[in-house]
């Protein structure tokens, strides 16, 4: 069976790659949602994660429904903290740095 019929049909490592941009997607949620304190982040909730090849980076889109205009700084300064959190829940070779864009 190729590999373009394996992907059509949801397996190979297409599939995993899909599967883990959703368990980072609402690990990160959740992280969010429990335990990151600042409350400049309570309106935040991650939309979609597109991670790399290599699984190094991961652009985390968001959306922010209290409308409030500087959270990427907000984001960056926690994005350690929540990166450590996803080391703890997740089983991953390696953490991806996290690079957060607005939806």
């Amino acid at each position: 069976m190729s590999r373009e019929h394996r992907a059509e049909r949801g397996g190979g490592a297409g599939y995993r790659h899909a599967r883990l941009e959703r368990v980072v997607q609402d690990e990160l949620n959740e992280i969010l949602r429990d335990e990151v304190s600042d409350p400049t982040l309570a309106d935040i909730r991650v939309t979609h994660v597109k991670l790399s090849v290599d699984y190094r980076a991961a652009k985390v889109y968001y959306t922010c429904t209290s409308g409030a205009r500087e959270l990427v700084p907000a984001l960056e300064r926690a994005a350690g903290f929540m990166r450590a959190r996803l080391a703890d829940s997740v089983e991953l070779k390696r953490v991806p740095e996290l690079r957060f864009e607005p939806f």
